[in-house]
Formats: C-alpha cells, structure tokens, sequence
C-alpha cells in the first residue's frame, strides 16, 4: 500500500506533499521490519519478491490508465519501460536465489556483462549465493 497508493494518485493526478505527519508509525515484534534489523540477507531477499509484486502490479495499472486515457499512451510506456528494465534486475536476482548454482553463474555473468559496479556485485553475490560469509562480512564491517 505504501507504494501503491502514492503511484496510482500520480497517474490519475496531481500529487501533493503534506509535511504534517498524518499517520502513526507503530513497531511490534511481528513487523516486517524486525527481519532487516535482525538479519540482512533474509531482509534483502523478502525485498526481491516485494519489489517484483509492486512492479507487476504497477505495470497492470499502467495497462488499466492506457485503457482509460489513451491520450497518455507515450508518457505510459515510457514508464513501462523503466518499470520492465527495473523488473528484469529483479527477476536476475530471483534467478540468484532460486537458480542451481549453472544459473546463478549465468546470471552473475550477465550482470557483470551489463557493467554492474564492483560493489554491487559482492551485494549480490554476498546475499543471494553466499549468504553465510556475508552475515560474517557484516557482523564484521560493523565492529
């Protein structure tokens, strides 16, 4: 809802920003939260699925807004294309959490193909393949 809302106000209007705080934000142990402080990886990987979830739906309402208001067709799929090139990184990322280890090799492969920044690529490497040392590798850049 936090990104759903804020995305179809925008393609069926103006959007404001109101600085006043209108909404109480409230912590309990079963917060979803609680997973990125507690532990990284597992946070970051609840993180891919959430983030292919909010894009597919984004693209589904962006298909309903090309129905409804054709005279906004090339802005539309001009944000199509940002939200597809953004799913395609998600769904590599899936590829590294699902794959065997022939695929995530691919992929890796691919993503330093497509020039990904050395420091992204031991992000994913450390998340999705080898989530132990990267556990380690936090608990120790942390001290």
């Amino acid at each position: 809802e936090d990104s759903v809302m804020p995305f179809r106000s925008a393609l069926l209007g103006d959007v404001i920003y109101i600085e006043d705080q209108l909404v109480l934000h409230r912590l309990h142990p079963d917060n979803t939260w609680q997973y990125k402080v507690k532990d990284a990886v597992r946070w970051e990987r609840f993180l891919v699925y959430e983030k292919r979830a909010i894009y597919s739906n984004w693209l589904k309402d962006l298909r309903k807004i090309k129905e409804l208001k054709p005279d906004r067709n090339r802005e539309v799929e001009s944000i199509e294309q940002i939200i597809m090139d953004k799913l395609i990184h998600v769904e590599e990322d899936i590829e590294l959490i699902t794959g065997n280890y022939g695929k995530k090799l691919i992929t890796i492969l691919n993503i330093i193909k497509q020039g990904a920044k050395f420091r992204t690529l031991r992000h994913k490497i450390g998340v999705f393949i080898l989530p132990s040392i990267y556990k380690l590798y936090l608990y120790y850049k942390g001290r």
